[in-house]
């Protein structure tokens, strides 16, 4: 996989140090902000590919950064990095636009897989890699990497919820929380409309 740039938010100074050196030790391009309004107020939007997010910020919460990052750059990908782990905390987290969610304390293997993870979904996302890119509605291409991903298990195969579940390494729970979200983003009510509408014009 090819480096990322990556933005830490987290206001904890050893974990911030700590964990851009664990990602800068890996070959990502990685840069370190103790707050939200720090990253939001670096002139002209810093140019990055994902975001590792702590919940528990000064300020605005990572929840409030994880809807204004993805409002600014919908193909960002962004992974959570909290010790809020509540059922509420990681749907909220996913509600918000992040793609995957990990609760501290997170070994240094557990969060190289994620950035892999996450960064595999953007090589495959990015038309620019993908040598026979499928025009999809803006709606969609607006979408988060992890939801582009469900929508198209969705609308183009046959999977069970379960079974998608599996593909994705997912709790099952998880991935309906995914599918409901892109049904209210689709405006629609059932598999069989998403279907129609993933690629309608």
């Amino acid at each position: 996989m090819s480096a990322l740039r990556i933005a830490l938010v987290e206001d904890n100074d050893a974990l911030r140090i700590t964990t851009l050196e664990i990602l800068r030790q890996e070959g990502h391009g990685a840069v370190g902000y103790a707050t939200a309004e720090e990253l939001l107020a670096v002139p002209g939007n810093p140019s990055m590919d994902l975001a590792v997010v702590d919940v528990n910020l000064p300020g605005d919460n990572g929840f409030v950064l994880a809807r204004k990052l993805r409002a600014r750059q919908p193909g960002l990908g962004i992974i959570m990095l909290t010790a809020r782990t509540g059922e509420k905390d990681r749907i909220a987290s996913y509600e918000h636009g992040a793609d995957l969610y990990l609760a501290k304390p997170a070994s240094s293997k557990e969060l190289l897989a994620a950035v892999r993870t996450v960064g595999r979904r953007l090589t495959a996302s990015d038309p620019a890699t993908n040598s026979n890119p499928i025009s999809l509605p803006a709606w969609v291409v607006g979408l988060p990497p992890r939801l582009r991903e469900v929508g198209a298990l969705l609308a183009e195969t046959s999977l069970t919820y379960k079974e998608m579940a599996g593909k994705m390494e997912v709790a099952e729970g998880t991935l309906r929380t995914h599918v409901e979200r892109l049904y209210r983003s689709a405006g629609v009510q059932s598999r069989a409309e998403f279907s129609l509408k993933w690629r309608a014009p």
